[in-house]
């Protein structure tokens, strides 16, 4: 009789409900756990790339500002030679022109001494 009180037992084979809600939901959150690592492992990938690009671009600007540098200290340099050699030639330039002028005074005055001449000479 003391058999008979109780209810019959559920077959060992057949999970319960809320034992098999469990395993589906641990079964979800782990293909979504491998999802997001998926999605990480990509986006890391990504990230490589373009800090594997800016690394590149940073390298070619640094070298493109040494040549913009360099290109700008030559130009200074032309510059500065170019404004020295045309400050000596406006200095010469000044002196042969106080040459001229002088040259023509004293032609002037020789000119009309010979004037002077000419007409004692022909008196």
């Amino acid at each position: 009789m003391s058999g008979a009180s109780r209810a019959p037992a559920a077959p060992a084979t057949e999970p319960e409900g809320p034992a098999l809600d469990e395993v589906d939901e641990t079964s979800r959150l782990r293909a979504q756990v491998h999802a997001m690592k998926q999605e990480m492992a990509r986006r890391d990938a990504v990230l490589a790339r373009t800090r594997s690009a800016a690394d590149h671009s940073r390298a070619q600007l640094v070298e493109s500002i040494g040549a913009v540098d360099a290109a700008r200290a030559y130009a200074e340099e032309r510059l500065a030679a170019a404004l020295a050699a045309h400050e000596a030639d406006r200095e010469e330039w000044s002196r042969q022109w106080i040459g001229l002028k002088l040259e023509n005074a004293r032609l002037r005055e020789r000119l009309q001494e010979c004037e002077v001449d000419k007409e004692l000479h022909s008196r």
